[in-house]
């Protein structure tokens, strides 16, 4: 089975089992989220959840595609290691009243649909967290660690509401332990509103099939897996990146999106960059494009555009003396 067929059977997989819980499914939040300027792009799956974490909400599940970048890399240094910002992630909410029953199903659902043996499996918690603690000790294997208040806390950007939680922790392959997702305990003025479970569909591939590389268990790996060399995942992750962006036919002409405009800017000049030191033609990325949008992204990729805005920034790489010092340098390593 191929990775795009594991990740959408995964997430087929939990949505299927929230609401045979009684939980109802909740649109996706689109790729820049909407009336949210703490963030350039959807990077988890609380997004769609945020307008509802002020108050108790009812039981929802979502599969959410995410991007994440990180920022001040070297964009074209071989020994960074291998990174990619577009991601699936499951998540469902339910409000405070029913904490037993978010433990009771987030370890049904681990234990018995994604089969995960209860021997490998465990989760980190602050000892500050004695509510969480006293709440789910009976259901998982808890590491109490003696942090501060700092530590396992999240922030959504919203005044006055945070999370505590805790992260759940994976043991694979020889005596290897990855980060799974996490129980959040959302906490907003004066009251415990609701809680939140989440996990990442490819980390769990990673770590279930033994891969050594995120980026072995993502669907674009699928397509692109016959270019080798140490900048081939840096040509998969931003082709990944740039067919869900397009996907989206967002105008990044218009102001209101500035921000996200140089993020496109920078994903497109990687992708032309690893091109041609790579010495991928055109035809073989028109080719992934179509692919990849095929199995990933129901086909909506603006493929024609996305191709355009790629033939441009080669046409202005061209007459980049940087690239020219760089393509000098880093040729020996790459063939």
């Amino acid at each position: 089975m191929k990775n795009y067929e594991k990740i959408k059977d995964i997430r087929d997989k939990f949505l299927s089992f929230y609401l045979m819980s009684g939980y109802r499914r909740t649109r996706p939040a689109p790729v820049i989220p909407e009336n949210d300027e703490t963030i350039y792009f959807s990077n988890s799956a609380i997004v769609p959840f945020k307008k509802n974490l002020l108050s108790e909400c009812p039981k929802l599940a979502v599969a959410q595609r995410c991007l994440r970048f990180r920022g001040g890399k070297n964009l074209f240094s071989i020994d960074e290691p291998p990174y990619m910002p577009y991601f699936n992630m499951m998540a469902a909410i339910a409000n405070s009243k029913y904490c037993q029953e978010v433990a009771e199903t987030t370890q049904d659902f681990l234990l018995n649909t994604l089969n995960i043996p209860e021997n490998n499996l465990y989760a980190d918690v602050s000892s500050q967290d004695k509510e969480l603690i006293k709440n789910f000790e009976r259901y998982f294997e808890l590491h109490v660690d003696e942090f501060t208040d700092k530590e396992y806390q999240w922030k959504f950007g919203i005044d006055n509401v945070y999370g505590r939680g805790l992260c759940f922790s994976m043991r694979y392959g020889d005596n290897k332990v990855g980060d799974l997702g996490q129980i959040i305990q959302i906490h907003a003025p004066n009251e415990i509103t609701n809680y939140a479970f989440g996990f990442g569909v490819e980390k769990f591939l990673k770590m279930s099939e033994n891969h050594k590389h995120f980026y072995e268990a993502t669907s674009i790996y699928d397509i692109t897996k016959d270019i080798e060399g140490p900048m081939a995942w840096r040509y998969m992750s931003s082709l990944a990146s740039l067919a869900y962006i397009y996907s989206q036919h967002i105008d990044f002409n218009d102001p209101q999106y500035k921000k996200q405009s140089k993020i496109v800017s920078s994903l497109l000049h990687q992708l032309t960059v690893v091109s041609e030191v790579m010495e991928i033609d055109t035809s073989k990325i028109n080719a992934d494009i179509y692919k990849y949008s095929a199995v990933e992204l129901d086909g909506r990729t603006n493929v024609d555009k996305l191709l355009n805005d790629l033939r441009n920034a080669k046409q202005k790489l061209r007459h980049d003396k940087n690239f020219q010092i760089l393509l000098q340098k880093q040729h020996d390593h790459l063939i």
